[in-house]
């Protein structure tokens, strides 16, 4: 368990931290077990379970004015939307989303399940079936992927990015 406690004391630490980039519904921060440079996490201000949950057009103006501009590189995002378990925050879900710059991975894929591509963050957001989980990654500003109804280990997400890391 995390030294500060419970998932929620948690998350108010993050939201404590200095962001990179911020608004009224999202925070940007360092994370806080990088497994590369510049590896952020996006979280919501309010306790919400997925991003799905958010208004995607918003996230997404949010993340492609705020956080691209504040980086000036081109990042992937990864999601574990509705989860029911959180490798840091244990059983306390609570949306957030990793992004890790392109640069420092040759590929990321996962192999959980068929996925769908959409044209944009918010159109794979929209997509996502009320309170179903999902596993959502691609290219802002690009292709975004969505696994509905993963079958996958805990800390899947980490686990490829090591590997993609490694190739």
């Amino acid at each position: 368990m995390h030294p500060s406690g419970t998932g929620h004391q948690i998350i108010e630490n993050i939201l404590k931290e200095t962001p990179l980039c911020e608004d009224s519904e999202f925070v940007v921060v360092k994370d806080a077990k990088p497994v590369t440079e510049d590896h952020y996490l996006l979280v919501t201000r309010r306790p919400l379970r997925s991003l799905a949950d958010t208004d995607s057009y918003r996230l997404e103006s949010f993340l492609m004015h705020d956080f691209v501009e504040a980086c000036l590189r081109e990042y992937i995002i990864l999601e574990h939307g509705h989860g029911q378990f959180c490798s840091t925050l244990g059983d306390f879900v609570h949306a957030h989303a990793h992004l890790v710059p392109m640069s420092a991975f040759n590929v990321i894929d996962f192999q959980y399940g068929p996925s769908v591509s959409y044209d944009s963050l918010a159109a794979a957001l929209k997509s996502v079936p009320t309170n179903c989980e999902y596993l959502l990654w691609g290219r802002l500003g690009a292709t975004i992927n969505i696994i509905v109804g993963p079958e996958m280990p805990k800390r899947a997400i980490r686990m490829q990015l090591e590997k993609a890391k490694e190739r």
